[in-house]
């Protein structure tokens, strides 16, 4: 038997102002659908008796029509084949409160062969002599940790395999900084399972034998710079995944470069090389600037670069400041924060006068998830007016 396993899909995501020219729609958006269209070529080329999808199918939990035509179009490629999907929601495509539906309850009734758990409580669903043990995102930490507690392996099945969309907390931390993401201790794994499957986690890695994380199929930040995309395959009888990389969008974050001794033309003429000798067609790039006098930063006139990055879908400049803390310079040393998580930071600390804290923080998240092709803090884009 084989199984093919992918996650965090993220259709409908959208990201800078570009757009593909014949149809309007945001570039960013397309790349994912066209990253989706590729993994489900894969799948079919591969012939698998099942699919399983470990969620966050969509970027939101109310997605664009855009965005389910897309998810429904390769969907029914699958189950056309007479492949049963397996699919749970992730924190991305679970709604806030209990009272609002899920789209997903709508996939399994107008499609046959597709099994869906999205009520954020654990199901039990068999097929073709599998038991999944299928555990969706929850509307709290402490009912995840009840659910996840309730799985046992079905002595009936020929095997169990639990799903879930979580982060891990262990020897190694496998988490994305999200305001409602939920994490579990490894040793809170589901145990005497075949394999855990994970979605969540935006890289491909396998905690230990029998248990790992698909990844997503794009990359979503320039926390994934470098990181292969695609799905995995295996046989549940050896449960080593063979990862199915496919091509996706290059994404360049650039070493910084330290200006503390430049003046405005020294440092253009470092950046200009910097970027000749990358290949910057429709990449997406971001160059870091260190210690960069206020002087120099004044005169530093970027319009000179336009030329250099004007094949690259977006490039923009993140700042360095004099002044900064230790821990924004860590982040600034090589990973940088996206404007979500700046918001996250200033919400851990802020004077909310009385009111839900995490209640804020989620409106905010979710107001800036809605915007379109937002950048990050301190950051120029050298392709806006």
């Amino acid at each position: 038997m084989r199984i093919a396993h992918l996650s965090d899909t993220h259709l409908g995501h959208m990201r800078y102002g570009k757009v593909v020219p014949e149809t309007g729609i945001n570039q960013r958006e397309q790349d994912v659908y066209d990253a989706f269209e590729r993994v489900v070529d894969g799948i079919l080329a591969d012939e698998p008796d099942i699919v399983v999808h470990t969620g966050d199918l969509f970027d939101s939990p109310r997605p664009a029509n855009r965005a389910v035509y897309h998810a429904a179009r390769q969907i029914r490629r699958i189950v056309e084949r007479d492949i049963p999907l397996v699919l749970i929601s992730g924190n991305h495509s679970t709604p806030r409160l209990r009272a609002t539906g899920s789209l997903f309850a709508l996939l399994g009734e107008f499609f046959g062969g597709v099994h869906a758990v999205y009520s954020a409580q654990y199901e039990k669903l068999v097929t073709r002599g599998v038991a999944f043990h299928a555990m969706p995102h929850c509307f709290s930490q402490e009912e995840l940790e009840a659910q996840v507690a309730q799985i046992s392996p079905d002595p009936t099945a020929r095997y169990n395999i639990a799903l879930l969309h979580v982060g891990i907390r262990g020897f190694r931390e496998f988490r994305m900084a999200e305001a409602n993401e939920q994490i579990l201790g490894e040793d809170q794994l589901p145990k005497a399972m075949d394999c855990v499957l994970l979605g969540h986690y935006h890289k491909h890695v396998s905690l230990q034998p029998g248990v790992w994380y698909a990844g997503s199929i794009e990359r979503f930040s320039f926390g994934e710079v470098g990181q292969t995309k695609g799905y995995c395959l295996f046989d549940p009888e050896d449960p080593q995944p063979q990862f199915r990389e496919i091509p996706v969008r290059p994404m360049l974050d650039l070493d910084p470069i330290d200006a503390t001794e430049m003046d405005a033309d020294d440092l253009l003429e470092a950046m200009a090389g910097r970027l000749q000798a990358q290949p910057l067609s429709g990449a997406i790039v971001r160059l870091g600037l260190r210690h960069v006098p206020p002087a120099t930063r004044a005169n530093l006139d970027l319009r000179q670069l336009r030329d250099l990055v004007a094949d690259a879908l977006h490039f923009a400049i993140r700042w360095e400041r004099e002044g900064d803390g230790p821990e924004e310079k860590e982040v600034s040393s090589g990973t940088f924060r996206p404007l979500e998580d700046e918001w996250r930071s200033f919400m851990e600390t802020a004077d909310v006068h009385g009111r839900d804290r995490s209640a804020l923080t989620r409106a905010g998240l979710e107001y800036l998830t809605s915007v379109v092709g937002e950048d990050e803090p301190d950051a120029v884009d050298l392709f806006g007016s």
